[in-house]
């Protein structure tokens, strides 16, 4: 299952185009292209640990203003 996970966030393996052999131009490596879900999940991710911290406090801060009100 772990390997499953790991390949749809990586996605396929693209390869790179075919090299010209009058051009000075070489393409070395190709790259991996993943799903647009995977994609989703990698900004997400990427976001929380950039911002993590305001995150939480404004989530604790929420709940006990919602908390606070509901006890009125």
């Amino acid at each position: 299952m772990l390997k499953r996970i790991q390949e749809w966030y990586r996605g396929p393996y693209v390869t790179p185009p075919p090299n010209d052999p009058r051009s000075s131009l070489v393409f070395i490596t190709g790259h991996h292209k993943p799903h647009w879900t995977a994609r989703a999940a990698q900004a997400l991710v990427g976001f929380w640990l950039a911002h993590w911290q305001w995150i939480i406090g404004t989530t604790i801060a929420c709940a006990g203003l919602m908390l606070a009100y509901s006890k009125l």
